[in-house]
């Protein structure tokens, strides 16, 4: 009888057809299809530009001038090194994370649970920053941290990131759908995109719980391990997450909000010409 795989497997199972990986069929195999996956996914980022202190100050510019929450961010930032740091995570979800946290009906008990128990985990990665970490020997603890975030409704796969972000923001780079290429995000909005024009960036697409993760910090340490990025004010995590969100995330929802008005315009139209086409039948039919 064949096993019938969730969504999140039979995913990565088409994407190994798509590449010519054969089928896996047990758990072995199907490791071996992740392991083939994933290589391609480094092999494309190695093949990529290097991203430039130039480029990060850029972005970072282009985020102040057009990003109001900055203030917000740096308001939890401050929470955080208060030791309140289930007020300023909230703040984070509340503000950067409000597609979801507005719509559900969030429980802070459970944020406050799972801050409790990853205390000891967000201590043990203390030391560490996005050039500096192991981040294969810290694996394990990374995906199960994000994991338990992701777990609370209102927080989930986008929120985790920025949640953990916000407590460790020297090692923890936030994401969001745009970035970690979700699979309702087509692949046409990412064509034509100045930076991956450039190959400062390319499309991977990463699975969404705490595996896919990890390989995002990997790749994001991979395109900076050695840029010499001067200590004090923003750190580098920041800094990526601004340049990832300003190169990526804005152009593709400013494609999509134009989509969604000349639909929206075809649709209005389209109603109208029935109603004059109605009209017309009554009046003279």
């Amino acid at each position: 009888m064949t096993r019938k795989l969730p969504l999140r497997e039979r995913l990565i199972l088409d994407r190994a057809r798509q590449l010519g990986i054969p089928e896996p069929s047990d758990a072995a195999v199907e490791a071996h299809a992740r392991a083939q996956l994933r290589a391609k996914a480094q092999m494309s980022i190695a093949s990529l530009e290097p991203i430039t202190l130039e480029d990060l100050a850029e972005a970072a510019a282009e985020f102040e001038e057009i990003e109001p929450r900055g203030g917000f961010y740096r308001l939890a930032r401050g929470l955080v090194e208060k030791g309140l740091s289930l007020e300023g995570c909230i703040l984070i979800l509340a503000t950067w994370n409000a597609g979801r946290f507005s719509k559900v009906h969030f429980k802070i008990d459970d944020l406050h649970n799972a801050l409790a128990e990853l205390r000891g985990d967000f201590a043990a990665l203390a030391e560490y920053t996005i050039q500096s970490a192991e981040l294969e020997s810290h694996r394990t603890r990374i995906e199960a941290m994000f994991n338990r975030l992701a777990a609370i409704k209102g927080v989930e796969y986008t929120g985790a990131p920025k949640v953990m972000h916000v407590i460790h923001p020297e090692l923890l780079v936030a994401w969001d759908a745009y970035i970690r290429g979700r699979s309702d995000k087509e692949d046409r909005l990412y064509v034509g995109l100045p930076c991956v024009d450039s190959k400062k960036w390319c499309l991977l697409r990463y699975d969404q719980a705490g595996s896919g993760y990890v390989d995002f910090l990997l790749d994001m340490k991979s395109r900076v391990q050695t840029l010499d990025y001067p200590k004090g004010g923003k750190t580098l995590a920041k800094a990526l997450d601004e340049w990832n969100y300003v190169r990526v995330t804005i152009p593709i929802q400013v494609t999509e909000k134009a989509e969604e008005k000349r639909r929206k315009e075809a649709k209005k139209a389209k109603k109208a010409k029935r109603t004059t086409q109605a009209f017309t039948a009554t009046r003279y039919g």
